[in-house]
Order: C-alpha cells, then structure tokens, then sequence
C-alpha cells in the first residue's frame, strides 16, 4: 500500500502531461497539481521531482521553471539527481527563449549539453547511441543551432 501512496501521483502526472498535450489543459493542469500535492507531503524527493519535470514540460513556456522545481531546487543542488537536472536546464532554455533572452538561452542549452556529455559517459553502447536520438539530445542541438 505505501508503494501506491508514490506509484498513483506519478501515473496522475503523466496522465496530466498528457491531457495538457491532447488540449485539456485545465483538466491536465489540474491532475498534475493534485500528483503534487499527493506527494509533497512523502518527503520522496525523486517522484516530487519527476512530477515537476511533467508539469514543466507540460506547461511549456508559460512558468518560470525555478517556481515549476521549486519544491526540489535545494534536493538538486545537494544530490547527483542529473536527469531532474537536465530537465530543469532545457525548461530554462525554452523559458529564456519565450522571453526573448538568446544569450540566457544558449548558456542554458550550453550547460544541458555538458551534463547530457557526463551522462552519457556512464551509458553503454546502445544506451549512448539511443541517447543521440533522444528528445533532450534533438531539443539541445536545436537550441544551439
């Protein structure tokens, strides 16, 4: 039972990202606020961050990303959490690029391409040659063409 407390919030917020995706956006805007909440209290700092990375991705553009993290900013700075991070960069670079801030973006871009690098280091073969056609590795090529 106390695995559901952590398993129904992350299936809530993908179910979210995806109704945002599909146009509900109030209703999908609303399943990931509700996954927050379910989980805010648990202290498990890995599903908080993965349900804020599904709502940055979600709301896109329109959220500054350090209000979307904020409840996992500080766990980040203090754990190795590389995947919550490179979200969190590529959230900033879109941000920046909304507001009409190119060089904020390009050093944001800049920086998920050196972490994306250190990731990839740690990767087989295979893992490294899916990685190269990954949405993070297409968005940051991309930013920095």
């Amino acid at each position: 039972a106390a695995g559901l407390k952590v398993i129904a919030p992350r299936l809530r917020a993908a179910l979210g990202e995806a109704l945002v995706a599909c146009g509900a956006t109030a209703e999908g805007e609303a399943q990931l606020r509700r996954a927050l909440g379910e989980v805010e209290g648990l202290g498990n700092m890995p599903t908080i961050g993965e349900i804020c990375a599904a709502q940055a991705r979600a709301t896109g553009c329109r959220e500054d990303p350090d209000r979307v993290f904020a409840p996992v900013l500080k766990w980040m700075g203090e754990e190795p959490a590389l995947l919550l991070r490179l979200e969190h960069l590529l959230c900033s670079a879109r941000w920046a690029e909304s507001r009409g801030w190119p060089d904020r973006a390009r050093a944001f871009y800049e920086a998920a391409q050196a972490l994306l690098k250190r990731i990839r280091e740690d990767l087989g073969p295979a893992d490294q040659e899916a990685l190269s056609v990954h949405p993070w590795t297409l968005e940051i090529r991309r930013g920095l063409g």
